[in-house]
């Protein structure tokens, strides 16, 4: 292998970009340490303005809870001793089969009591251009979500999975969460043996692509003291004859730049895919200067940056196979990049995904209820059809008067101390062994869900200009089914007869976390008689074949069969999990004075809510929040 320059300082033997780590004496620092030094880590003290961390009072709120994860997946009637490879034609004897199957429809009721709101994409009421309607698509979701919980189902990640599977970044110096900043530190810095202070262990290099293929280039670096020069007013990069020099942002203590050189064209550093998916998938990435992020999240390169190798300067000299280059830092091992940026303390990857903290037995391919009715696309389709549901005859639409929405964000794992189990009531990050805390669901409260009008944030990004339908509008349709077991049926009837207590409803449309789309839905059974195949007319008239039917029978009937199938440590678990769901699902939380405080999203403005987020305390569980004082 060509000779390689050392850049960094050692940690053991591990080689990167080609050479041992060997100390080079630098220090990037921005805190100050222990020791009164500059350098990284060392400080418990508040963004580095002197100021000790409090501890924060309370507990912190959020829309959103979650029901326990199941702890095995109940399978399907046909599937529970299906070997590999045999589940298709399981399928079909399983159609086949003497067991009686039923067809029908179940006849449905939605009544929101809430404001709600189902978009059209273009911010206003759905409809098909007569009537304002429920899309079948939208029930089919909500339903299939609590339909999973209730069938003990697979959570699994790929394509056609429940979970996107990916890998998310933190940055993170001096966080009150020291398990956070000492991963950090370990990663991304290594001691200065003479100065006791801690420096970047990241080397530089150049980013190349030859044909489809990314590689990284070790390289050597200054790091140049010029105060005015540094302090562009945007992150940038400057390439000169036989030098590239890179200016990584604008903070206002900035004194230093990186000035590249010493590229090594022949040396290529391997890029695993999943790095670069990664990379892009980091929204986060370079958020305070997006000038200087290298790949957009659809991996489109950043064409301000780059260069391309048949340059004539002498540093490009060697890189003509090359059409894309730009200096970056990277971490590798065995010359197999880890990780990667444009600073030399960039942001990295957790060592383990979102879908690592589902446990196998959960993330499993085996067919559950879910897949076996609602369809497994390498295999069968469905056998549970949503319409559309329309709004009822009688009933004139009255919408609220539009105004803009309390911004509607979505998921946001990177609050691990939300997503994951904790361990002894400690928030573990994603570099731990815990598992994913279960199914997210929202709380029913009733909130203002307009924007605040002293609200500064104008970003119509992630505001809209909305116009709900009051609460007491119905919507009726149907859902249908055909040839499904008893037990299948009674999974179906129960998941539609959660509201028959009186006391829980479920969760529909858009704006679930500021309080929309609370709505009862009910659920009339209809099953295929025997005259459905061989009458037409009866004494009544035309003979639909169709009757109401009791579902509480097969109701009774897929229960016993959950039970049968669990063990009594995991039926124990079902349990717990369908009190969790029942917990969620109640409606009358509404009317709670203090409710809608407790379920709020936390105000990182406010000094004890930030304090909350920042110490990572656990987001507490269903029983937890519900308890009364």
């Amino acid at each position: 292998m060509p000779k390689t320059h050392d850049y960094g300082l050692s940690r053991g033997s591990k080689t990167h970009g080609g050479g041992n780590r060997n100390n080079n004496n630098r220090n990037y620092g921005n805190n100050n340490s222990s020791n009164g030094k500059r350098g990284y880590g060392g400080s418990n003290k508040n963004a580095g303005n002197g100021k000790t961390h409090a501890a924060p009072t309370g507990t912190p709120t959020a829309p959103y809870n979650f029901v326990k994860l199941n702890d095995v997946v109940v399978s399907a009637p046909f599937s529970e001793k299906l070997n590999a490879g045999e589940e298709q034609q399981a399928y079909k004897e399983f159609l086949t089969g003497g067991e009686a199957k039923y067809s029908g429809y179940f006849e449905i009721q939605v009544e929101n009591i809430t404001p709600f709101f189902i978009n059209n994409g273009k911010d206003k009421f759905f409809t098909d251009g007569a009537n304002y309607l429920i899309p079948g698509s939208s029930l089919r979701g909500a339903i299939k979500n609590y339909f999973k919980i209730l069938t003990n189902g697979t959570m699994r990640t790929g394509d056609d999975g429940d979970v996107t599977d990916k890998y998310l970044y933190y940055r993170t110096f001096a966080s009150p969460f020291k398990p956070l900043s000492e991963a950090y530190k370990k990663e991304m810095t290594a001691k200065d043996p003479k100065r006791n202070i801690d420096v970047p262990s990241s080397q530089p290099g150049f980013l190349v692509r030859q044909g489809k293929n990314y590689f990284i280039c070790p390289a050597t670096f200054k790091r140049i003291k010029d105060e005015r020069k540094a302090k562009r007013t945007v992150s940038t990069i400057e390439w000169n004859n036989t030098t590239v020099d890179v200016f990584t942002g604008t903070m206002n203590s900035k004194k230093h730049y990186y000035q590249f050189t010493g590229a090594q064209w022949s040396v290529r550093l391997e890029i695993p895919e999943k790095i670069l998916l990664s990379y892009y998938a980091d929204k986060n990435g370079n958020k305070t200067n997006p000038e200087f992020r290298l790949f957009d999240e659809f991996g489109n390169i950043n064409k301000n940056l780059w260069k391309a190798g048949d340059s004539k300067a002498k540093i490009l000299e060697g890189a003509a196979r090359y059409d894309f280059v730009v200096p970056c830092f990277y971490v590798a091992d065995d010359n197999i990049v880890r990780h990667f940026g444009s600073g030399p303390l960039y942001r990295i990857p957790y060592k383990k995904s979102i879908g690592e903290h589902i446990p196998a037995k959960v993330n499993s391919a085996s067919v559950d209820f879910t897949a076996a009715m609602f369809g497994n696309k390498d295999s069968w389709g469905s056998r549970v059809f949503f319409e559309n549901l329309y709004l009822k005859d009688d009933k004139k639409e009255s919408f609220e008067n539009k105004d803009r929405a309390i911004p509607l964000l979505g998921a946001n794992p990177t609050s691990f101390q939300n997503y994951l189990e904790t361990q002894n009531n400690k928030a573990m990050h994603w570099n731990s062994d815990s598992n994913i805390r279960g199914y997210k669901l929202y709380w029913h409260k009733t909130c203002d869900w307009r924007k605040s009008k002293t609200d500064k944030n104008q970003n119509n990004n992630v505001t809209k200009e909305i116009a709900p339908l009051k609460p007491g509008h119905t919507f009726l349709g149907r859902i249908r089914f055909e040839k499904l077991s008893a037990v299948e049926l009674g999974a179906l009837a129960q998941v539609l007869s959660l509201g028959d207590d009186g006391k829980s409803a479920y969760k529909l449309g858009m704006g679930k976390s500021i309080g929309l789309g609370s709505v009862h839905l009910k659920a009339e059974m209809h099953l295929q008689n025997d005259a459905y195949y061989t009458s037409l007319f009866s004494e009544a008239g035309f003979d639909s074949g169709m009757e109401k039917a009791d579902k509480q029978q097969y109701i009774n009937l897929f229960q016993t069969y959950m039970q049968k199938m669990l063990t009594s440590a995991s039926f124990k678990l079902y349990k717990e999990r369908m009190e969790e769901l029942a917990m969620i699902m109640d409606e009358g939380h509404l009317k709670e004075t203090e409710w809608a405080k407790k379920t709020a999203y936390m105000n990182i403005n406010e000094p004890n809510d930030k304090d909350l987020a920042n110490c990572r305390i656990p987001l507490p569980c269903i029983k937890d929040v519900v308890k009364k004082p």
